[in-house]
């Protein structure tokens, strides 16, 4: 799914007229590491979803969808189509489980660090 997902990110961000640069500094990442998300690499990237689809004019649901294509449209504006609400569901959900993943490790590591900070380690 990243190799797709990271293609459509492109695909939009290319429809928007923006170069990897600027979208990268959009959203406060290096040029390196926004690629790797355009290229599937990482996936290490949700915390920043809601930058990324205000940057790329869409919603999560709509970037998400699994059946939806993304078309340019004679505006050079995105339209992301035929995805049905069920497999949005489905995708959402998907995406707050690797959210709740993603702070449940970074809890776990500031309270080590907590715990190395006074001492008790």
């Amino acid at each position: 799914m990243n190799n797709k997902l990271g293609n459509r990110i492109r695909i939009l961000r290319e429809n928007k007229g923006m170069s990897q640069e600027k979208m990268a500094e959009k959203i406060g990442l290096s040029k390196s590491a926004y690629g790797r998300i355009e290229t599937g690499e990482t996936n290490n990237w949700v915390h920043l979803i809601d930058k990324i689809c205000q940057e790329l004019s869409t919603t999560p649901e709509e970037l998400f969808a699994p059946d939806s294509l993304v078309q340019n449209n004679n505006d050079n504006a995105s339209a992301v189509q035929n995805h049905t609400q069920h497999d949005t569901h489905i995708t959402i959900n998907q995406l707050s489980d690797k959210v709740i993943e993603l702070y449940e490790e970074k809890i776990k590591s500031l309270e080590e660090k907590i715990q190395e900070l006074q001492g008790n380690k």
